[in-house]
């Protein structure tokens, strides 16, 4: 191990991010104090370490900036979560975003196997989809129906589909699970 020291320029460039999050960073206190050479910040391996553990957690999208600080703080707060509270609660939201993106792609591999010229503006399966899912959004808890009352005294929110199902889900759904038409239509970033 090398007690090579690097500046703060140095270490953006090689590690891809810039000096004002290095700034960020050390401002937060989520890397040890860096030594200063005159007014320039130099970054030994110790804090080289553990940026590469900040960009791992945060960077990729897999713990907030504020969890990844709980999990790196060498006394944690009292009134953070425990290190193993954060890494469950993170798993937990990837698998959510792991389901949305495979809702996602089951809508677009469906769009492609239909077999209009532009099936986004003519698939006649989608349009009904997305005709359940405004339905299924007004009619939803203090939403309106056709009838013009309200959806928990009589309304029938339908759920199924193109992207996804749930155990309401009506005969003929693409594939999916969970949620409603609404929900997974958004998830594909309509």
């Amino acid at each position: 191990m090398s007690d090579d020291r690097f500046s703060i320029s140095q270490v953006a460039r090689r590690f891809g991010i810039p000096v004002s999050t290095l700034r960020y960073y050390d401002e937060l206190r989520l890397l040890p104090a860096a030594e200063r050479r005159g007014n320039v910040r130099h970054y030994g391996q110790e804090e080289l370490r553990q940026l590469a553990l900040i960009q791992r957690l945060h960077h990729h999208g897999l713990v907030s900036l504020a969890d990844t600080a709980a999990l790196i703080a060498e006394r944690p707060e009292a009134n953070h979560p425990s290190g193993r509270e954060v890494l469950t609660a993170s798993i937990d939201a990837i698998e959510r975003k792991i389901d949305g993106l495979r809702s996602a792609q089951r809508l677009l591999e469906y769009l492609l196997s239909c077999p209009k010229p532009d099936p986004v503006r003519e698939c006649a399966h989608l349009h009904a989809e997305l005709e359940r899912a405004v339905d299924n959004a007004l009619a939803g808890p203090g939403g309106i129906t056709e009838s013009g009352g309200n959806a928990e005294h009589g309304g029938n929110a339908e759920s199924g589909g193109i992207t996804g199902s749930s155990e309401n889900a009506e005969p003929g759904g693409i594939t999916g699970s969970g949620g409603n038409s609404a929900e997974r239509v958004s998830a594909s970033g309509e």
